[in-house]
C-alpha cells in the first residue's frame, strides 16, 4: 500500500494504491471508523523554561523595555498612533516583547488537546463542566512546572531565567535528567564525592570516571530490562548497572519525592473537592496518601479527569517497581559499553537489536560530550569534575568511533561533521536492521 490519502481536517481527497491485498482487507480499511485523535499536556518544565528564554532574553532586554514603554504610549493615541502602534506590534517582529509574550499565552491557552479531551461526552452540560477541570488541570501544571524551576533557582522573581537556567537549556533534549543533573550540580555534591579522590593517580582516576559513568547512566538512560521468572538465578548475568553511590542516590530520591509533593499539591487545585484519587483505587487497598506520580498500578489511581503522562512528570527513576512489587531495573548497556566497547555484547548481554545499538550509544555519547561542553564554561581549570567529565567524554567517543569504524574528516567544522555522520551513520543502521550483514564491516558505519 502506498500514496497519501491526505490530512485528516484539511485535504479532502488522496489517492492511495492497494497492492497484493486481499479485497475483504481493502474494505476493511475503507469502512473502519477513523482512530480518535488526542492530545497530552502541551508542555514540560524544560519546555515552559525555554518559553521563558524566548519571552524574556537577556541580551535584548533593554530594547524589549524601551519598545513596551513606547508601545504604552500609544494605547490612547489616534490614526497615526494607531498605525504606529500595529507596526510596533507586527506579529513577525520577534524582538518585540509584547509580540513574544502573546505568542507565547497563544500556545498555551489554545492547545489541541482541549479540542480533543471531551468529544467522548454526549451531555453538553457534562462537556463544559469537563472541559472546565480539564482547563484548570492544565493551570496547575503550569503552576507545577513554573514553581518547580522557581525551587530549583532557574527563574528569578520575574520569571528571568538565573543560575544554572542555562546549562539546563543547553542540556533541554535530555529531560528530565537535565533538572537533577542541574540540582546535583548546584547542590555541590559531584564536587564534594569527586573532591575526596586524587585525580592525579590512575588508582583513584579509573574507579572516578566508573561512577561518573555509572551515575550518568542512571540519570539519562530510560531503556529498562524485561521481566525475568527466575531473578534470584540470573542477577549475575543480568546486564544491571551497579548501586550507585549512597549519598547522591539519597539526594535524586529528595529531588523525587520533593517534585511529586509539588505535583501532587498542585494538582488539588484543579479539583473541585480537592480530590485526585480514582474511587475504584481504594478497592486496591491503598489509600490517597499512597498517590504518585510515577508508581505503577494496575488500576488508574487518578480519576478519569486527570490526563497524566508520567514522562511529563521531572522524576528521575533509579529502581522502580510494578504493581506486585517485582523491581524493575536499568539496562546497563552504556555502562557496559565503556567497560568493554564491543557490540556483539550488547546483543548477547544487554539484548540490544542490532538497529537500535547505535542510536543508543551515540545517544549516550552525546550526553557525556554535552556535559563537558558545559562544564568547561563554568567550571574552573583544575575542577576536578571537568577533568572526570571531559577525560570520559572523550575516552568514549573514542571508544563510540573505533566500534562502529567511524573516522573524522579533516579540514571539516566539528558541528557539520556530527551532523554528517550521524546521517550516513543512521542510513547505513536502518539498512543493517532490514538484512542481516554477512561481515562485521557492514554493520560498522563508516563516514
Amino acid at each position: 500500500m502506498s500514496g497519501r490519502a491526505g490530512r485528516r481536517g484539511f485535504d479532502p481527497a488522496g489517492t492511495v494504491i492497494f497492492m497484493s491485498l486481499p479485497t475483504s482487507k481493502i474494505r476493511r480499511l475503507l469502512t473502519a471508523s477513523l482512530a480518535t485523535l488526542r492530545g497530552n499536556a502541551p508542555f514540560t518544565a524544560a519546555f515552559l523554561l525555554r518559553l521563558f528564554a524566548y519571552i524574556n532574553p537577556e541580551v535584548d532586554g533593554k530594547r524589549n523595555k524601551l519598545e513596551t514603554n513606547e508601545t504604552q504610549k500609544l494605547k490612547g493615541g489616534g490614526g497615526a498612533a494607531k498605525g504606529l502602534k500595529q507596526q510596533l506590534l507586527d506579529p513577525s517582529d520577534v524582538q518585540n516583547e509584547v509580540v513574544r509574550r502573546k505568542a507565547a499565552l497563544t500556545l498555551l491557552m489554545a492547545p489541541f488537546v482541549l479540542k480533543t479531551k471531551h468529544k467522548r461526552v454526549e451531555n453538553r452540560e457534562e462537556k463544559s463542566e469537563e472541559l472546565l477541570v480539564f482547563t484548570r488541570m492544565l493551570k496547575s501544571l503550569a503552576l507545577f512546572n513554573v514553581q518547580l524551576l522557581r525551587r530549583l533557582q532557574m527563574l528569578d522573581e520575574k520569571c528571568y531565567l538565573h543560575g544554572f537556567a542555562q546549562f539546563a537549556l543547553h542540556m533541554s533534549q535530555r529531560e528530565p535528567g537535565n533538572l537533577v543533573f542541574v540540582r546535583l550540580l548546584q547542590e555541590g555534591v559531584f564536587h564534594r564525592y569527586f573532591g575526596k579522590c586524587n585525580l592525579f593517580h590512575q588508582s583513584d582516576l579509573g574507579p572516578a570516571k566508573d561512577d561518573w559513568v555509572c551515575i550518568l547512566a542512571y540519570i539519562f538512560t530510560q531503556k529498562m530490562l524485561p521481566f525475568y521468572d527466575n531473578l534470584a538465578v540470573k542477577t549475575e548475568a543480568m546486564p544491571i548497572l551497579p548501586p550507585m553511590n549512597e549519598i547522591i542516590a539519597t539526594e535524586i530520591e529528595k529531588h523525587n519525592q520533593e517534585v511529586d509533593e509539588l505535583m501532587l499539591a498542585c494538582l488539588q487545585l484543579a479539583s473541585v473537592d480537592r480530590r485526585l484519587d480514582n474511587p475504584v483505587f481504594a478497592l486496591s487497598g491503598l489509600s490517597a496518601e499512597c498517590l504518585s506520580g510515577s508508581q505503577i498500578n494496575f488500576v488508574p489511581a487518578f480519576r478519569s479527569e486527570f490526563i497524566l503522562d508520567e514522562r511529563l512528570v521531572p522524576l528521575t527513576h533509579l529502581t522502580r517497581s510494578d504493581h506486585r512489587g517485582v523491581k524493575i531495573h536499568h539496562n546497563s548497556y552504556a555502562f557496559d559499553f565503556w567497560k568493554n566497547p564491543d557490540l556483539e555484547a550488547l546483543c548477547s548481554k544487554n539484548k540490544l537489536v542490532k538497529g537500535e545499538r547505535w542510536y543508543l550509544i551515540n545517544d549516550f555519547n552525546k550526553v557525556l560530550n554535552e556535559i563537558a561542553n558545559g562544564l568547561s564554561y563554568i567550571a574552573q581549570p583544575k575542577d576536578p569534575l571537568y577533568k572526570v567529565a571531559k577525560e570520559v567524554a572523550e575516552e568514549y567517543d573514542e571508544h563510540f568511533r573505533t566500534a562502529f569504524r567511524m573516522k573524522r574528516k579533516e579540514g571539516k567544522d566539528k558541528g557539520k561533521e556530527a551532523e554528517e555522520e550521524e546521517e550516513e551513520a543512521a542510513a547505513e543502521v536502518v539498512v543493517v536492521a532490514k538484512e542481516e550483514p554477512t561481515q562485521e564491516k557492514k554493520d560498522s558505519p563508516t563516514v
